[in-house]
């Protein structure tokens, strides 16, 4: 009997032991959990943190491409409205009445400063309103003004848009309205852009 106590004693130490063990383990793996909730909070929390920073930047950025795709299409727009408008004005110059277009030749040919004996270069179409009877009022004009009044039309023809091109020598004055309308087109630019869209 002594031996079997001391084998039940054992058992009941070892039973002991091992809920011992058991509780200890139980502890552990409570904190080891614990734990783990706490790393797994900490890491949703980092990742919504870093989710919502990413997506903040891409809104701004999203919305940074709209504002600048809005603004080209504004720029587009007005570049549209200013092209028509200087479109129309070439338009209404080149269907003036054969003497509104002389008139406006002739006054635009007297304020170039024509000297001696320029050649006048004309479009084939404007041959037909820029005559030589036109040529001799211009040079009779010139010639009240003290000077030569020896202008006359070259050979050569350019297809311009009408207006005239002066040539001296090698060295050529071009008066189409093509390009004095692209000269004047800066500076008028921001006028018909504030009187027509009101920017």
């Amino acid at each position: 009997m002594a031996l079997e106590n001391i084998i039940n004693r054992i058992i009941d130490d070892a039973k002991k032991k091992a809920d011992e063990i058991k509780g200890e383990a139980r502890v552990e793996a409570d904190q080891v959990v614990d734990e783990a909730r706490k790393k797994a909070k900490s890491l949703k929390g980092n990742i919504l943190a870093e989710t919502e920073a990413e997506a903040k930047k891409e809104k701004k950025r999203i919305l940074s491409l709209a504002r600048l795709e809005a603004k080209n299409m504004v720029l587009a727009q007005k570049r549209a409205v200013i092209n028509t408008v200087f479109d129309k004005a070439l338009k209404r110059l080149k269907s003036l009445t054969d003497d509104e277009y002389s008139d406006l030749i002739k006054k635009m040919l007297l304020k170039v400063g024509i000297e001696n004996s320029e050649e006048l270069i004309v479009s084939s179409d404007d041959r037909k309103r820029i005559n030589n009877e036109f040529l001799k009022e211009i040079n009779k004009a010139l010639k009240s003004q003290g000077r030569k009044g020896e202008l006359r039309f070259s050979d050569e023809k350019r297809e311009i848009e009408g207006g005239f091109i002066l040539k001296k020598g090698k060295v050529e004055f071009n008066n189409s309205f093509s390009v004095l309308a692209e000269a004047v087109r800066e500076d008028l630019e921001p006028k018909i852009a504030e009187s027509l869209l009101g920017v």
